[in-house]
């Protein structure tokens, strides 16, 4: 057996890191918290302008609207509206991202379904 042996040299950024010098602290700790929020922002920020695009492309030449406002209809919940998209998404081999099924789904919220907001 080989043994390879790496020297870390002490510099002085090093050392400061493990310190706790306060500022870098605070960087590090407001990075992580922006990071957070754009995460949740994008989770919420659904564009329901580009889901009606995406929806008029690509759905409308198969069903209208009265899919959605039909007595009977299927959707009851955020949740089944999500898969009844991934599932017409995966279908017709779209590809979309979990962002633009976001704005569809937001799109027929909106528009037809008024769904409580938790998928």
């Amino acid at each position: 057996m080989i043994e390879v042996k790496v020297a870390r040299p002490e510099s002085s950024q090093h050392r400061i890191m493990h310190e706790g010098d306060p500022s870098r602290w605070a960087m590090s700790l407001g990075m992580v918290a922006s990071l957070a929020l754009i995460s949740s922002a994008s989770a919420l920020g659904a564009d329901p302008s580009r889901g009606a695009l995406l929806y008029e492309n690509h759905c409308t030449g198969c069903h209208a609207s009265q899919a959605h406002i039909r007595e009977a209809r299927k959707v009851q919940s955020r949740a089944e509206l999500r898969r009844w998209i991934l599932r017409w998404q995966s279908e017709l081999r779209l590809e979309w991202s979990s962002e633009e099924v976001d704005d569809v789904e937001a799109f027929l919220n909106e528009t037809y379904y008024r769904l409580d907001s938790t998928p």
